[in-house]
């Protein structure tokens, strides 16, 4: 699949994003077939993007846990800017644009304690 229909692939919310090991080596016949693009990771896995409409539901009850990804960022935007990740994002001279970014941790110094009822 060319690089271009992947990337729209990638960032259309008609398609969904799954992890599998690189060992269930998805064959191009049945990417093709599942309209899906495969993108290798590190780590011994693999990113795939199949058509929303060729898959079930994503839930437990069909996927498993770790084949699902997950993504956080903070919910609360005057954290990001108390920490100065917004000034940093909209800086013109950086160009973020998703080439080698780095992905870390911003612990905020917040904490839920959940007691039992």
């Amino acid at each position: 699949m060319d690089r271009e229909t992947c990337r729209r692939m990638i960032m259309s919310e008609d398609f969904i994003d799954f992890i599998a090991p690189i060992y269930r080596e998805i064959t191009p016949e049945e990417a093709e077939r599942a309209r899906a693009c495969v993108q290798s990771m590190d780590f011994g896995f693999q990113a795939v993007y199949v058509d929303r409409t060729l898959t079930e539901p994503v839930s437990l009850e069909y996927y498993r846990y770790n084949s699902i990804p997950n993504c956080y960022q903070l919910m609360d935007l005057e954290a990001m800017d108390e920490a100065g990740i917004s000034v940093v994002q909209s800086y013109p001279t950086l160009n973020l644009q998703g080439n080698g970014v780095m992905v870390g941790i911003l612990d905020t110094g917040e904490c839920v304690i959940l007691l039992p009822s």
